[in-house]
């Protein structure tokens, strides 16, 4: 029995058939959709610190219709109390928002929770400080993907309502649905005759370690995939003085999951190293055994 001393936000989700007189719904579509949202609404509240409780009414036919409460406790902190609802809200509209592209890739996770961490507690929370976390921080995308391919797979169904409190707040018909499905995103570039300093080579033997380098003045981390390179780095056939650069085939990686980019580097083969422009010389390789080496070469890295 729901006290006195709670506080409460309802929504109910509505599954729309083509057939008006059709009162049931797949339970896999049901508890796969379910859970989705509600997951989705405890990890926000776990980020920004709510205790909160979901609880589920009776169902209504009507189509078929889930009525959800949740529920959080009063207590002496009266800014808390009006930032959830606020919150809940936010979270709810985006959850059926189409997807978007990331407005910024740039910003630090860490610093911009803690900040709005600091703006909940002061009652300064912005809608656009919070939608700026779900599109760049939150794992929205995989809850709202699994939402919607599970009622994707259910031909039976033609559309969603949404119901905020008392208002109707989206209606999604099901032609609709890929819209908010994530396609996962890979692009991969190859990049010829890349200059990469090496900050820190991995040399021990038969390690598969990130390498750390340099390449157009940032700093990357990546595998070499140049076997021979490789392991005449780590037999000491190759020594790494400081400026130590190699000229190579870089593959660059880059994957968007749940809005979030992911970049890889790899190097996959080197064709030269050397520490000064006056010195480079040729690395010989199975693909390259035919190349000499550059007149002028010091016994420096002579092999």
């Amino acid at each position: 029995m729901v006290t006195a001393e709670l506080e409460e936000y309802s929504y109910s989700l509505r599954w729309i058939f083509d057939d008006d007189e059709q009162h049931e719904l797949n339970a896999k579509t049901l508890l796969k959709s379910e859970q989705a949202l509600i997951s989705f609404i405890y990890d926000i509240a776990k980020q920004f610190e709510f205790s909160l409780e979901i609880k589920v009414s009776a169902r209504e036919e009507g189509s078929l219709k889930s009525s959800f409460k949740i529920f959080w406790q009063k207590n002496k902190d009266q800014i808390l109390i009006s930032t959830i609802p606020s919150v809940i809200t936010i979270v709810l509209t985006a959850f059926f928002s189409q997807l978007q592209e990331p407005k910024s890739t740039d910003l630090e996770r860490e610093k911009f929770v803690i900040e709005l961490q600091e703006n909940v507690n002061n009652g300064t929370l912005t809608q656009e400080q919070v939608e700026t976390y779900f599109e760049n921080f939150s794992s929205i995308s995989k809850y709202q993907t699994a939402f919607f391919k599970a009622n994707k797979a259910d031909k039976e169904v033609s559309g969603i309502e949404v119901k905020q409190e008392v208002t109707v707040t989206a209606t999604i018909p099901s032609e609709d649905f890929d819209n908010y499905i994530f396609q996962k995103q890979n692009n991969d570039t190859i990049i010829q005759n890349a200059k990469v300093y090496i900050i820190s080579p991995v040399l021990v033997t038969g390690i598969q370690k990130k390498w750390t380098g340099e390449y157009e003045g940032e700093n990357i981390r990546f595998y070499v995939k140049d076997k021979e390179f490789l392991e005449k780095s780590q037999n000491k056939v190759i020594s790494f003085n400081t400026g130590f650069f190699i000229i190579c085939e870089i593959r660059k990686i880059t994957n968007i999951t749940d809005g979030k980019e992911q970049i890889i580097w790899e190097i996959s083969e080197v064709t030269n190293y050397g520490t000064d422009e006056e010195h480079i010389f040729k690395h010989n390789t199975s693909r390259n055994t035919k190349n000499k080496v550059v007149v002028g070469q010091l016994s420096l890295f002579s092999e």
